[in-house]
């Protein structure tokens, strides 16, 4: 029997759209594929340690016993049982339309539907994610773009599947969503923090200022000029503390003012309403940023210190409030005192 052609009058409503519709539409990526490879301070990690252990004993047994012993150019061999530990650390993961996957060096892709995930944990700095049998674990921090790894994991799947802790993390993202003006403009929110990795970086510089200092202690007697050394690389590794301490810090904005909390300095909070601010100053590659109103000043992170996401549109929404509350944005080569 002949049935006419459905039409748009004679096709049933669609229901409406759920929440996780929702999420799976915000969320859908731009590209069908895209890969996440070990970062580079996992890479510098396992590369720069066993020879900078190597050659600091090296150092200290000049310094103690005016000879290298000849069992030390073996202790690099020390690092091969860490290895299969290594092995296990470097590792990839993969996102496309349908699934997520991860895999290790010589080894094939593991791969998961996002349909078929039932759960996910957050143990310490790794997340399980089970369904079907198969478990799949993944460290997002050690990975290039872990955070936008993160965050697509998180708003791709439901509630749910999610643990307590993640849910309530997909729920903020959620609920800080940017969205265009017909201007070009953005409006919405960000709450952000200066990457890991600066901080990781003046850790290690300060540790390494600290050893090289220890180690120039012990010929002081024989060469009075390491006196200055001893005493520059202490004043540099107090610097890097510093400035650790002063990365320590995060970033929120929306509509109506600009936070910045510090979590080790004071003062601990700052508050600048968009239509109390005068100017904000920046510096060439956009790494620090001061503000400025009628009374006061602050000193805080700028864009390049974020991740490229975050950046983004940090510096979209920083100019968008600007122009709306006609506050001045000047570069500066450098920021005056």
């Amino acid at each position: 029997m002949y049935r006419p052609p459905e039409t748009a009058r004679s096709r049933p409503p669609r229901p409406p759209q759920s929440a996780y519709d929702a999420r799976l539409s915000i969320s859908s990526p731009l590209a069908d594929t895209q890969f996440y490879q070990p970062g580079t301070l996992l890479a510098l990690a396992i590369l720069v340690l066993p020879v900078a252990v190597t050659l600091g004993l090296a150092a200290l047994a000049l310094q103690i016993g005016r000879a290298v012993p000849l069992w030390l150019p073996f202790l690099a061999l020390l690092w091969l049982p860490a290895v299969p530990l290594l092995w296990l650390l470097m590792q990839s993961a993969r996102t496309t339309a349908i699934g997520i996957a991860v895999a290790r060096p010589w080894r094939t892709w593991t791969q998961l539907r996002w349909d078929d995930i039932q759960r996910v944990d957050q143990r310490g700095m790794v997340m399980h994610i089970s369904g079907r049998g198969e478990t799949l674990v993944l460290a997002p921090r050690l990975l290039r773009d872990g955070a936008r790894l993160r965050r697509q994991i998180l708003l791709r799947l439901p509630p749910h599947a999610l643990s307590l802790h993640l849910s309530r993390e997909a729920e903020g993202i959620l609920s800080s969503q940017i969205s265009m003006l017909p201007d070009g403009g953005v409006a919405g929110s960000l709450v952000a923090r200066p990457q890991a990795r600066y901080v990781v970086s003046l850790l290690a510089a300060a540790f390494a200022l600290c050893t090289a200092a220890g180690l120039a202690l012990w010929s002081i007697a024989t060469a009075p000029a390491l006196i200055a050394g001893v005493a520059a690389a202490g004043l540099l590794a107090l610097v890097c503390l510093a400035g650790v301490l002063w990365l320590a810090q995060q970033l929120s904005l929306d509509e109506q003012e600009i936070t910045i909390t510090r979590v080790l300095a004071f003062p601990r909070r700052r508050v600048y309403a968009w239509n109390q601010l005068k100017v904000i100053e920046y510096t060439p590659n956009k790494a620090l940023l001061r503000l400025r109103d009628s009374r006061t000043r602050t000193l805080c992170a700028g864009p390049h210190l974020f991740d490229s996401e975050q950046a983004t549109i940090l510096w979209a929404l920083i100019q968008t409030h600007a122009r709306e509350h006609e506050v001045l944005i000047i570069p500066r080569r450098r920021l005056p005192s």
